[in-house]
């Protein structure tokens, strides 16, 4: 079984909903088990809330593309943007067993990511921040 989708955001938090809800309707058609479509959400929600605030930084209309592809059970997702250069894989791990006051703030969210996800790959092409995800995904039990 094959399945894609693209997805097409504006640089507008408000669009995390609409990524929530495509996400959900791609693991229904593909049958995923509900804990794969609440891990992808996680970390999509989170990359993508990254790229709006941090990338973008509220300037202008900006848009992220996401390509979502399934094969058999190989999820591969790639985020697309033309925001700052920045590789989340260049990222300093932060140190969990610091006291949580005592920690800088930032970096938890690539963290979880990072722990989340089988694979990532970035590369900057074109003037664009490329993420490539690839994830091992359990079928839906019926």
């Amino acid at each position: 079984m094959a399945e894609s989708r693209t997805i097409t955001l504006k640089s507008d938090l408000a669009e995390l909903r609409t990524l929530a809800a495509q996400i959900e309707d791609f693991g229904r058609t593909c049958g995923l088990d509900r804990e794969s479509v609440l891990k992808l959400n996680l970390v999509l929600e989170e990359l993508t809330a990254n790229i709006i605030l941090h990338g973008y930084r509220g300037e202008g209309e900006h848009f992220i593309h996401i390509r979502l592809e399934l094969m058999n059970q190989d999820l591969r997702v790639q985020i697309e943007d033309e925001a700052e250069p920045f590789d989340p894989l260049q990222q300093k791990m932060p140190d969990i067993d610091r006291p949580l006051e005592k920690r800088p703030i930032g970096g938890l969210g690539i963290f979880f990511v990072r722990q989340l996800i089988d694979e990532l790959d970035y590369r900057r092409e074109r003037g664009r921040n490329v993420l490539t995800m690839k994830q091992r995904i359990a079928p839906a039990v019926a």
